[in-house]
């Protein structure tokens, strides 16, 4: 899957982390907002810089029922999104541009006010 597939869509691209304190506590809310809008073109692509591998990735995701798209990330791909920490969010618009950047926590209700306002675009 690529951003390209996506076009047409809004996308929440993620890059997090297991052992990221931050991190997991935007998760609950990522999983609100994907359930709320996923059928009204929103989808969420989560970037893991886990280290340990994908098993400890798939446990955590299965653990806490996250069911919106995850996978492993290289440090060279996170680079070239500019990503240094995490988390840090990029929301895209329908026509594959960044709207908004959070570095940080992307707190639910922020999330939800801002996909609600692409998808109306």
């Amino acid at each position: 899957m690529s951003l390209i597939d996506l076009r047409g869509k809004v996308v929440l691209v993620n890059f997090w982390a297991t052992w990221c304190g931050a991190c997991r506590s935007e998760m609950p809310g990522f999983q609100a907002v994907y359930d709320e809008h996923r059928g009204q073109d929103f989808t969420i692509l989560a970037f893991s810089v886990d280290e340990t591998g994908s098993g400890t990735v798939r446990d955590f995701l299965q653990e806490h029922g996250y069911t919106f798209p995850v996978a492993m990330v290289t440090e060279a791909a996170t680079r070239s999104f500019g990503v240094r920490g995490v988390p840090v969010s990029f929301l895209v618009d329908r026509k594959g541009d960044i709207r908004q950047t959070v570095y940080g926590a992307f707190h639910e209700d922020d999330l939800d006010a801002a996909v609600r306002q692409l998808l109306l675009e």
